[in-house]
């Protein structure tokens, strides 16, 4: 199977105090991965590493067979990687131009194609097209982000925290919407601390200070006892 992101010996930080400790990390072309991990525990740096936000102090990425280690990010955005933060949207614009503004790099015919598009993957969001996205709930928030990220056509969304500040019940929604974009043969990294993720994960990393402390199908991770430890409270006495 494609590996459509590879990431080998990936060392980064923050003014001068290292985060990453050498993290190896595979992207399979349409799966969706979950990075599992706690606060603190280097996803986000990880993240920001693969997109160019961070620089890198060593190791090596690769997306879609090209080295994109030296890349600028918005060349990265160009080539196929979509990013979707914690928060995704912008609050104060309506729905329809913050798919605008995710489409950004379109053509205007490609846009109103994918804005139609997206539509009929989200039906909700066409009934609430001129609604600001800082009125609507935190489902439907993501639902957005997750929209204006596939305003690109990317071949990899990369998502930070989705589920953060959401209940029980919007998270469910969240995995929902994923489905669907993953359905649409979209590779997926996300980034969470939920493990519900792994439910609809095709593979799972879990970093612990910033280092993968396990990796796995979703069965072997729910049967690892870094996960079990981490999520569970559990672990098996007869491995001590």
């Amino acid at each position: 199977m494609e590996v459509i992101l590879r990431a080998e010996g990936i060392k980064s930080g923050y003014e001068g105090v290292q985060i990453l400790w050498g993290v190896d990390l595979e992207i399979p072309d349409g799966q969706a991965v979950v990075l599992l991990g706690p606060n603190g525990a280097g996803k986000t740096t990880l993240l920001r590493t693969l997109l160019g936000l961070l620089p890198l102090w060593s190791g090596r990425i690769e997306f879609a067979g090209n080295d994109i280690t030296r890349l600028a990010t918005e060349k990265r955005v160009r080539s196929g990687i979509a990013f979707m933060s914690e928060l995704g949207v912008f609050p104060d614009l309506n729905l329809a131009d913050n798919l605008r503004m995710g489409g950004y790099f379109l053509r205007r015919s490609e846009m109103d194609q994918r804005i139609s598009k997206m539509y009929e993957l989200f039906p909700d969001l066409a009934r609430l097209r001129r609604n600001l996205a800082g009125s609507l709930s935190g489902g439907q928030r993501k639902m957005l982000g997750v929209a204006k990220a596939l305003m690109s056509e990317p071949r990899l969304l990369i998502m930070d925290e989705p589920s953060a500040g959401l209940s029980p019940k919007y998270v469910k929604e969240v995995i929902e919407i994923l489905k669907v974009a993953h359905a649409e043969g979209l590779s997926l990294l996300i980034a969470e601390q939920n493990v519900l993720f792994l439910e609809q994960a095709d593979y799972g990393y879990v970093l612990e200070g910033g280092r993968i402390a396990a990796k796995g199908s979703a069965s072997e991770l729910k049967s690892s006892d870094v996960v079990r430890r981490a999520y569970f409270g559990m672990v098996d006495e007869n491995k001590k």
